[in-house]
C-alpha cells in the first residue's frame, strides 16, 4: 500500500515542481494541463502497480511476468484516461496538455519501475533465502 502512494506523490511533486520551475522561468503555465496530466499518470500508474500484490508467493518467471504487466496495464489506462479527457472536451488535443501528460507518462512510468525493481529484488531475494 505504502508503495501506491509513494508512486502518486513522487509523480504529483515532479509535475507540480516542473509547473512552477517553468512559471519561474516566464514560460506560461496554464494550471489547467499539469493538474489534470499529473493525477492522471499518477493514479495509472498506482492502479498498474497492483497486479504485483498478486505475485505473492509465485516463481520469479511470474514475478517478472506481472512486473511486464503493470507496465503495459500503466501505458494502456494513461491512453484511455488520455482519450477521456479528449472526448469529454476538458482539454484539447492541440494544446499543452498533450506534452504535459507525456512528460507525467514518463515521470509515473519511471516511478512505477524503480517500486517494482525493488518488489523484484526483495522476492528474488526471498526466493534464494529459501533455497
Amino acid at each position: 500500500m505504502r508503495m501506491l502512494v509513494t508512486i502518486v506523490l513522487e509523480v504529483l511533486v515532479a509535475v507540480g515542481a516542473a509547473a512552477v520551475l517553468l512559471s519561474l522561468l516566464g514560460v506560461p503555465v496554464r494550471p489547467l494541463e499539469p493538474s489534470l496530466a499529473g493525477p492522471t499518470a499518477a493514479l495509472a500508474a498506482a492502479i498498474a502497480a497492483t497486479p504485483m500484490f498478486w505475485s505473492t508467493g509465485k516463481s520469479m518467471v511470474a514475478v517478472l511476468q506481472f512486473a511486464l504487466a503493470s507496465t503495459v496495464i500503466h501505458m494502456m489506462l494513461t491512453g484511455l484516461a488520455a482519450i477521456a479527457l479528449f472526448a469529454s472536451g476538458a482539454v484539447s488535443i492541440r494544446g499543452p496538455f498533450v506534452y504535459w501528460l507525456i512528460g507525467a507518462y514518463w515521470i509515473s512510468l519511471a516511478a512505477l519501475v524503480w517500486q517494482l525493481r525493488k518488489i523484484i529484488i526483495a522476492r528474488a531475494q526471498l526466493a534464494k533465502s529459501r533455497g
